[in-house]
């Protein structure tokens, strides 16, 4: 575990030594200012990851009860249309946080979502999801990202001129 991190931080190092190639510099120079510009990107991202994991969590956790109450209710007579998976990867924490991390990234995961119960709620939470998380959230990534480097090859330029 250490030597995973301690490797990381060796390679991260190189990028350093990086700004005295005049060709690498500007670029590099952008990773650090993207960085800097996106905090407050990402403080508004966790929060909007937190809030969707934890409704996709409680939504899990009441499918998960709801489709084995249908199972105790019907014995062995099970009615095909209705969707009996327990394991739904959505109704754990870990699970929820892991749901919605990968729908903020466009990986749309909508096995566990149809004939059920909490479809209707299901398929809400998906459109809100998607369209703010998804579309919203990561083209304002990419227009921070775009100024970002516009104004670090401004200043690139700019001291090109002078040196």
């Amino acid at each position: 575990m250490v030597e995973c991190v301690l490797i990381l931080m060796m390679w991260l190092k190189s990028l350093y030594y990086m700004r005295l190639v005049n060709e690498i510099s500007p670029l590099v120079e952008s990773i650090f200012v993207i960085m800097n510009d996106m905090f407050y990107f990402l403080i508004i991202f966790i929060i909007g990851l937190i809030a969707f994991s934890e409704a996709f969590f409680v939504i899990g956790k009441n499918q998960k009860m709801l489709a084995h109450e249908a199972l105790q209710k019907m014995g062995d007579k099970v009615d095909p249309s209705i969707n009996t998976n327990t394991e739904i990867s959505y109704s754990s924490m870990m699970g929820a946080l892991q749901h919605g991390y990968m729908s903020a990234l466009g990986e749309l995961d909508v096995d566990d979502y149809a004939n059920n119960a909490m479809t209707p709620v299901l398929s809400i939470l998906f459109v809100l999801l998607s369209f703010f998380m998804c579309i919203h959230m990561l083209n304002m990534l990419i227009a921070i990202m775009g100024q970002s480097f516009d104004i670090n090859a401004e200043v690139a330029d700019s001291n090109r001129k002078i040196s």
